[in-house]
């Protein structure tokens, strides 16, 4: 059974204020990653683990309500 993948939402401060959105087993990793050689500070506003596991249809709908700001 693989992991389960939570959703999650960080704002790229210094950049316009804009947000990353994504999906992952281990977000804090994937995000560490994406840090790295970025000069925007990244502060994760929240992380969720869906309770129906779908973390993919949670993802399309945080997407879809902060588009203006990606």
């Amino acid at each position: 059974m693989s992991e389960q993948r939570s959703v999650y939402l960080v704002y790229i401060e210094g950049d316009n204020e804009r947000v990353k959105i994504g999906s992952a087993a281990k977000p804090d990793g994937r995000i560490k990653k994406w840090q790295t050689g970025n000069p925007g500070k990244f502060k994760v506003e929240s992380t969720i683990t869906p309770t129906d596991g779908d973390a993919y249809s949670l993802e399309r709908a945080f997407h879809k309500k902060y588009d203006h700001l990606r």
